[in-house]
């Protein structure tokens, strides 16, 4: 059934015209082998609207629908006519009132904030791309001076902007959404045979940046964090009519290979896959665990309070009272095929707007010597390092001169671009400087 994600729907009227397939995967997916499914249907139905004139697998797979999607909890598709395009075709997860914590489960007051809203002033975010479920939250404001998308780190979610998307909202007028990314928080789960990588990354979220400067009428300023902030990176590179600015936190650019060991990371890639495709999430018995696992693997980076925000998004409780973590198991395959340090010089070459590095003294470790090379690639760079761990921007007190920083750039930015007099400059500040060590 995952080789549906890359055939044409004729996949689909094979299986729906044998009821001896149907149900055996009705029941595969009842435990949630095969959850990825309805996403692989979405794929296919996609791919006919584009490349095939199979309209009339429609009906066959109406019949596969029907069966595997009586569950009304489950993820399904919108109700169709056997006239209408494939193009109409739309996911919905439906969201009865117990779709965070099932009836009957055991719930003590500390686990009720999981799967909920509870950052102040924002709202639930739904959308799509290319097809895919994307969920966020959104701090909206009318008449907005700043359009942000904010993207989280790996394994994170869209809590991870608790501290900034609230503060860009209230001291500089901004409309913030904090993204899931793709198999991440509350967004859908990739197929399984399909891996997460960098460029599907810029491809969906890509979308969303179009769709955001469309409706917003300004270009989108991104702030990215860790793994989000070489998103970033590669999407201010890709689309610089969309974007306006650039910060980065904690994180420049994908884990990188010369390519000589590209045999032994295809190895791994494949032993790793063979295991995880199709893992179920560790369970734990209480949201504490979870915040006690979170605070382990980050090796004393993460404290009590942060852990918990991310907790609180990250996880979901199922039937039977335990929590679990939301994002896709597969997110911990290591990639296949990893970019050329010359890969990154290229794409931060093509970095046309005003961009805020700002990494922590006791943040992620980079090899030596890599800041210094790739700051001399960028146009427009401003590279501050401050105090604080891996997650300082999450962190109620390290927060606030991350917070500071970025205000004082955007003032500076701001003048540059309304002065249309963006000069290339380079440059370092330690926490407490007012302004830039620039060069030519």
């Amino acid at each position: 059934c995952s080789v549906l994600h890359y055939t044409t729907p004729l996949s689909l009227m094979l299986i729906a015209r044998s009821s001896s397939l149907a149900k055996p995967i009705q029941g595969l997916y009842k435990q949630s082998i095969l959850r990825s499914l309805p996403s692989a249907l979405q794929v296919a139905f996609e791919h006919s609207s584009r490349h095939t004139r199979l309209y009339s697998t429609k009906k066959h797979a109406s019949r596969i629908l029907s069966v595997l999607f009586e569950d009304s909890s489950l993820t399904t598709f919108n109700k169709f006519s056997l006239n209408a395009k494939p193009s109409a075709f739309k996911m919905t997860t439906l969201t009865p009132a117990n779709a965070e914590i099932p009836a009957g489960a055991n719930v003590d007051s500390a686990q009720a904030t999981i799967g909920q809203p509870t950052l102040p002033g924002c709202e639930e975010w739904e959308g799509s791309s290319m097809g895919l479920s994307l969920r966020g939250l959104r701090w909206e404001r009318k008449d907005c001076s700043m359009n942000v998308v904010a993207l989280h780190g790996w394994l994170d979610n869209a809590n991870t902007m608790a501290q900034i998307a609230p503060f860009l909202h209230g001291e500089h007028g901004a409309d913030v959404l904090s993204l899931d990314m793709p198999g991440h928080g509350k967004s859908q789960h990739f197929p399984s045979l399909a891996s997460y990588t960098f460029v599907d990354y810029v491809r969906l979220i890509g979308e969303v940046l179009k769709q955001r400067h469309e409706t917003l009428g300004k270009r989108v300023t991104l702030v990215g964090h860790s793994m989000g902030g070489g998103v970033c990176g590669m999407l201010a590179s890709t689309f610089p009519d969309h974007v306006e600015r650039l910060v980065m936190l904690e994180g420049m650019a994908p884990i990188t290979s010369s390519g000589h060991k590209f045999t032994q990371e295809l190895r791994r890639h494949y032993d790793e896959a063979s295991v995880l495709w199709s893992k179920r999430p560790r369970s734990y018995a209480s949201k504490q665990q979870v915040v006690e696992r979170l605070m382990a693997s980050h090796t004393g980076k993460l404290d009590q309070q942060q852990a918990s925000i991310l907790a609180d998004r990250g996880t979901q409780i199922v039937a039977n009272g335990d929590v679990e973590f939301r994002h896709d198991p597969k997110l911990r395959i290591t990639t296949g095929l990893r970019f050329t340090p010359t890969h990154v010089a290229s794409y931060y070459k093509c970095i046309e707007c005003p961009t805020c590095i700002i990494a922590a003294e006791d943040g992620w470790p980079v090899p030596e010597g890599f800041v210094e090379e790739a700051l001399t690639h960028f146009q427009n760079v401003e590279y501050t390092k401050l105090p604080g761990g891996h997650h300082f921007h999450l962190h109620s007190e390290e927060s606030k001169s991350v917070m500071s920083t970025i205000s004082r750039w955007l003032h500076n930015s701001s003048v540059a671009i309304g002065s249309e007099s963006l000069a290339s400059s380079t440059g370092e500040t330690k926490a407490g400087d007012q302004t830039p060590a620039q060069t030519e």
